[in-house]
């Protein structure tokens, strides 16, 4: 869990202070109180497997905490870190592709939470890789620190190296995984319950997952706005400035719109609506100092009341709010990790049954799905993609 309140909290990654760069991600996720918040970030200190303090700080406080060595998470992630603090996966057991097939027979109601490593293998870079993650690479973006283009102060004052990046991140020739077609399979089988996921890409939506099925919990390229008035902008518009690296401002769309307008009405009130106060735009992508989506929230009670298995894939599990979703399961409600490597605090196997089917993530699901009698079905998914 993230705190003892959870009716108002703040966005916070882990981070450790054995290495110079700090962690944040465009999927990024809250703190101590968990609804009104706004993205901070959770310290740690010693080693991976000694536990984090939380500040309570939006992103304007710069304590210049430290990531740690973890290889996935994501952009497209930052998830399920226990209470107060990353380390290796307690109490979890290595298990099968067979008896994960045996789970997920058996339940009606399964949450999917997904992080960066689902989305690798669509070309799209991590966050945190030591040596090909973006983190790792922001270097010549000349930040003081390398969360600190995801920090919406930051952004206010230097907005450019965020839509440099963008233009990395914001790329249509992207294509769903065979995990997001997984996603997507579980929804056609009826099994699906939501998918909660960090990632920014919108790729479980563009698999064929429906919308009212995926939280994004750290927001996508999918709408954007004035970050001053709140006007909203075509990412039509918008994705064509970011593909250029060109900052966008409330109002740059207007030659675009034709609406007949001249812009000659003086200060009538109506046409400076039109022609937008001048802010800056930015995709709705949830920043340090923003607050996570309401649906988030909204949807938590009752996901997780009905649900009757958990399957994280493809994270480090080490941001808050969103790494809290493996602590909202009921009691004997089993969870599953696809990961390429242990992660996260989990339960002990005696209290709910905690799995982890470590490698890639799209070869696990391949090997879940052949033990289902899905392979096929997946393979179709694929192919008409």
């Amino acid at each position: 869990m993230t705190s003892d309140s959870e009716e108002g909290g703040v966005a916070q990654s882990d981070s450790s202070s054995s290495t110079a760069s700090s962690s944040h991600d465009p999927q990024h996720a809250a703190s101590d109180s968990e609804e009104g918040g706004v993205v901070g970030v959770v310290a740690q200190s010693g080693s991976s497997s000694s536990s984090t303090s939380s500040t309570s700080t939006a992103s304007s406080s710069h304590d210049h905490h430290h990531e740690g060595d973890i290889d996935l998470t994501g952009l497209l992630e930052g998830l399920v870190l226990g209470p107060r603090g990353a380390g290796p996966s307690r109490g979890a057991q290595p298990t099968s592709p067979t008896e994960v097939a045996g789970l997920i027979r058996s339940a009606e109601n399964i949450i999917v939470a997904a992080g960066a490593g689902i989305s690798v293998a669509s070309g799209i870079p991590d966050f945190r890789s030591p040596t090909t993650g973006l983190y790792a690479n922001l270097q010549k973006y000349d930040l003081p620190h390398p969360e600190a283009i995801f920090e919406i102060e930051f952004f206010r004052n230097n907005p450019q190296p965020f839509y440099t990046l963008s233009k990395e991140l914001y790329d249509p020739s992207y294509k769903p995984t065979k995990t997001h077609y997984f996603i997507k399979l579980l929804h056609d089988k009826g099994v699906l319950r939501r998918c909660y996921t960090q990632n920014i890409d919108s790729l479980e939506s563009k698999a064929g997952v429906p919308k009212e099925a995926v939280i994004a919990a750290h927001g996508n390229f999918d709408r954007a706005g004035c970050i001053e008035c709140g006007k909203e902008m075509g990412m039509g518009f918008v994705g064509e400035r970011i593909l250029a690296g060109r900052v966008v401002r409330c109002g740059d769309d207007r030659d675009d719109r034709d609406d007949g307008d001249d812009g000659d009405d003086g200060d009538d009130g109506e046409d400076n609506e039109k022609e937008g106060c001048g802010g800056l735009v930015k995709p709705s992508i949830v920043f340090f100092g923003e607050q996570l989506p309401q649906r988030f929230w909204s949807s938590l009670a009752g996901d997780f009341e009905a649900a009757d298995l958990l399957i994280v894939m493809g994270s480090s599990l080490a941001v808050q709010p969103f790494a809290s979703l493996v602590e909202r399961t009921k009691d004997g409600v089993p969870r599953v990790l696809i990961n390429r490597e242990a992660v996260g605090r989990w339960r002990g196997s005696d209290a709910g049954g905690d799995h982890m089917l470590l490698g890639d993530c799209d070869a696990m699901v391949e090997a879940v799905c052949d033990a289902l009698g899905w392979a096929e079905a997946l393979r179709d998914l694929v192919e008409d993609g």
